[in-house]
């Protein structure tokens, strides 16, 4: 089991895009000409989990039960990932959703803001912001997350039902919505709690 699990992590270490120079949470602004940016660490449709190493800032599969962690559930629905330099309720960077066909593991996208969907995992905050590509159809004239909701209704009924699915029954709670300017102020919070937390372990 051993060497399997030590082949295993060579093949990956090899193979993977985790393989950077570049800490993928501290060292990509979080904004880029004043658009908010997301890092994708699991492409629309895919059922592979992969996530940044908070410590090492690289990309890695996640490992359970020495085997390579995938969602026993249907592909994710949009681009999941992160927006990088924040800090949420959890302490991971703020998680997203960003509705649009698939692109690479690894890709940033500049991304337009919707709103945001509240979550309980286990009881502790989980909240997933909810974004699109500012020019992509079919939500290129969507601005907020209330006019997804009137135009494309069941999108949004769509992304809540897979994330209070693809766990255990009852795991993730829906706790409601956040506007669109509820979350940016949420985004930028999280932003200064990063700031603070990379200055107090420079001293």
């Amino acid at each position: 089991m051993y060497k399997f699990s030590l082949l295993f992590f060579l093949i990956i270490t090899l193979y993977s895009k985790e393989v950077t120079a570049k800490h993928l949470i501290n060292d990509i602004e979080y904004k880029n000409n004043g658009t908010y940016q997301a890092f994708i660490e699991i492409p629309t449709g895919t059922i592979d989990k992969w996530e940044v190493n908070h410590k090492t800032g690289r990309l890695e599969w996640e490992i359970r039960d020495n085997k390579p962690r995938k969602v026993n559930f249907l592909g994710y629905v949009g681009n999941y990932g992160f927006i990088p330099q924040t800090l949420s309720g959890d302490n991971d960077p703020l998680d997203i959703i960003v509705l649009s066909a698939s692109v690479s593991r690894g890709d940033i996208l500049s991304i337009k803001v919707l709103g945001m969907l509240k979550l309980l995992d286990n009881g502790e905050e989980d909240n997933k912001v909810i974004a699109i590509l500012d020019n992509q159809a079919p939500f290129k004239d969507i601005d907020t997350l209330e006019e997804m909701l009137v135009v494309y209704p069941d999108v949004i009924t769509i992304v809540r039902s897979w994330f209070t699915s693809y766990k255990t029954p009852g795991k993730m709670v829906f706790m409601g919505y956040e506007t669109k300017q509820s979350t940016i102020q949420h985004i930028e919070k999280a932003h200064i709690k990063w700031d603070t937390n990379v200055q107090i372990n420079k001293d």
